[in-house]
């Protein structure tokens, strides 16, 4: 059996059910993206003038709500610096996802008929990095007075 530490405080999500919170707020967050980057393109608008827009709207929907739900137990941290932090690291685990996507293209090239395989492998690894970062760094728990 799978001997879990205490959680750091009383009320705190254990760590196998937050990764899954995480998961399924990264899956709201897609919609978002991805609806409103649909939207705006219809509506006339640049890939990179939509993209911009829906890449900020998504990143402040999921801060929003992992805040509320995921690491609702951290709210000790300081808004304003959580969500540049968020931000940040969002924007690394979005290099890193187009990093393994591109090399493992590169290094198979056969992987360009099914880049869904690629585009997997990227989202997992960064979804390991954003959530790591995010327990770490983003909402990490601190002593009380600081």
């Amino acid at each position: 059996m799978l001997d879990l530490p205490a959680p750091v405080v009383a009320g705190a999500t254990p760590r196998p059910w937050r990764w899954l919170q995480f998961g399924m707020v990264g899956v709201v967050g897609f919609v978002l993206d991805a609806g409103l980057l649909s939207l705006l393109m219809a509506s006339g608008w640049s890939v990179l003038q939509a993209r911009t827009v829906s890449f900020l709207v998504a990143v402040s929907g999921t801060w929003l709500i992992n805040r509320a739900w995921t690491f609702r137990d951290r709210r000790s941290v300081v808004r304003a610096g959580s969500y540049v932090l968020y931000v940040v690291v969002q924007l690394l685990g979005a290099g890193i996802n187009l990093g393994c996507f591109f090399v493992l293209i590169e290094r198979w090239p056969a992987l360009l008929e099914v880049p869904v395989v690629p585009l997997g492998v990227g989202a997992l690894v960064s979804l390991a990095f954003n959530f790591g970062c995010a327990t770490l760094f983003v909402f990490q728990v601190r002593p009380h007075g600081r």
